[in-house]
């Protein structure tokens, strides 16, 4: 028996270095007969600037502005403004090589405005900002936690319990005939309070009617970094300081408010240790100071990024996915029978009620296709590819668009249609696209580090709101979406809850 399993052990490791010898030989060959950068299709533009009269032009519309240039152009294509050249792809098989030729420490591109703080500001990178090793250090400390399903599993009464207050609180803001108005500003509380409950181990009370003065300063920091951030991140920072002076003093109050008040947070817990004997199982936070892989200010910088990053995403997934429930009621319905036929009435969903719902996972994967809040996925190389034919050298910026790439015809049928039934395994067509790769969270070891946490989050959520309203629209236009820092409604979502008892 052992003799067996050692023998299949030894002919996985045979097959796989084998695999690598025929990939490095293709690669090779491919390197020779490699068509130049410069011949990669793109639009002419202006000398010096390129096409930056025309990006500025669709600043809020770039989603639509790139599907355009691919349908134009192909499946890669170059956009050089005054400030960029990047190098987009937009197909399966650009993916997959890009991913193959990553090194170990895949580089994100930054975002220049956040970095240009973190170093005036004598702050840390945290994970999400850090580069080379480390990031691969503090990513090391941080997934340990946030990509384990038992300890994410965890917070789920906690969860439970925030959106049980949020809704608890639509009750309040619903008027008569049953609207939600505000909705994002909502959300947006929901979700900061729902983050914090796992990062800090504590309530805030951002649901609150009159929540803490300095909380609310904290929630209209959060709330605004993505707004100003916005504002000043197509232009370099020495040209914001100089001539948008108002723009860059926004952005910059926004963060100080936020890291002020995070690395409140953060001594407070502390002290709390260092004063307190407690029986309490350790939380996030507790684990991260315990670690000396990382020091106080990268705590600081990675708290104030998972909250970044976990709040205006995650409440306009959650204003997406009502929106798409709303017009759908056939999807609606099935996804109220299968909560209902999971969760006994009168209980919440447990995590282990949550693995038994697939339609509530495909209902979420089918909102991030048509509308990824994350529009785009960017990797700076650190060595030269070859990606569709093509040499790309080191230091491009490679973008995947996703919203080009949940529209193709070659991965998707029907693309423009909302329909969870792609994700589930069945017929053959839901067998083709059900293995299809779902990149809303990125790909790779830089995949979203909080993607465990924001897809418990959104099931917690999702679940009792269908299982305590059905959801009505209160128009059939279609939501005209806009991008900023993140792809959203340019108009918040407008939706009727009716109640189902």
């Amino acid at each position: 028996m052992a003799a067996a399993s050692t023998q299949r052990h030894l002919l996985k490791i045979l097959h796989r270095r084998i695999g690598d010898l025929a990939f490095f030989h293709c690669a090779s060959t491919e390197q020779r007969n490699a068509r130049p950068f410069d011949e990669i299709p793109h639009k002419k533009g202006y000398p010096l600037i390129g096409t930056s009269i025309e990006t500025v032009q669709n600043i809020d519309s770039i989603h639509t502005f790139i599907w355009n240039r691919y349908k134009t152009l192909g499946p890669i294509f170059r956009e050089k403004t005054v400030s960029f050249d990047m190098v987009y792809i937009g197909s399966e098989m650009a993916v997959e090589q890009l991913l193959r030729q990553e090194s170990k420490y895949p580089q994100r591109t930054c975002l220049v405005p956040w970095t240009q703080y973190v170093i005036d500001a004598g702050e840390a990178f945290g994970v999400s900002l850090a580069n080379h090793e480390d990031w691969y250090r503090i990513r090391r400390v941080v997934k340990r936690l946030v990509l384990n399903f038992n300890f994410i599993h965890k917070y789920t009464s906690d969860f439970n319990e925030v959106s049980r207050d949020f809704l608890d609180r639509l009750e309040h803001v619903r008027t008569e005939d049953n609207r939600i108005t505000g909705l994002d500003t909502e959300l947006f509380h929901w979700a900061l309070e729902s983050v914090c409950s796992l990062l800090l181990s504590r309530r805030l009370g951002c649901l609150s009617d009159k929540p803490d003065p300095e909380l609310e300063q904290f929630i209209d920091a959060v709330f605004g970094m993505f707004r100003a951030t916005g504002k000043v991140l197509y232009y370099p920072p020495w040209f914001t300081k100089t001539f948008l002076p108002s723009k860059w003093n926004e952005f910059k109050s926004a963060f100080d408010t936020i890291f002020r008040i995070a690395r409140k947070y953060v001594d407070e817990k502390v002290e709390e240790r260092m004063t307190n004997v407690t029986n309490e199982e350790p939380g996030f936070l507790d684990h991260l100071l315990s670690d000396d892989r990382m020091t106080r200010l990268e705590v600081y910088a990675t708290l104030v990024e998972l909250m970044a990053g976990a709040v205006d995403t995650t409440a306009n997934v959650v204003q997406m996915i009502l929106y798409e429930l709303s017009r759908n009621p056939r999807v609606q319905q099935k996804l109220y029978d299968e909560v209902t036929g999971v969760v006994p009435e009168g209980e919440f969903p447990s995590a282990a009620q949550l693995q038994n719902m697939p339609y509530l996972k495909a209902v979420i994967k089918e909102t991030l296709r048509l509308t990824p809040i994350v529009h785009h996925v960017v990797r700076d190389l650190e060595k030269d590819m070859i990606i569709l034919g093509y040499h790309v050298p080191a230091k491009t910026t490679v973008v995947v668009p996703l919203f080009v790439f949940g529209r193709q015809l070659s991965l998707f049928d029907d693309p423009e249609t909302f329909r969870p039934e792609r994700w589930l395994r069945g017929t053959i067509n839901q067998d083709k696209e059900s293995r299809k790769p779902y990149l809303a969270f990125g790909f790779g070891t830089r995949m979203c580090i909080g993607r465990r946490v924001a897809e418990l989050k959104i099931q917690v959520l999702i679940a009792q709101m269908v299982s305590r309203y059905k959801i009505e629209p209160v128009t059939m236009d279609p939501v005209v979406l806009k991008t900023e820092l993140t792809l959203i409604p340019s108009e918040p979502i407008n939706i009727r809850l009716i109640d189902r008892k």
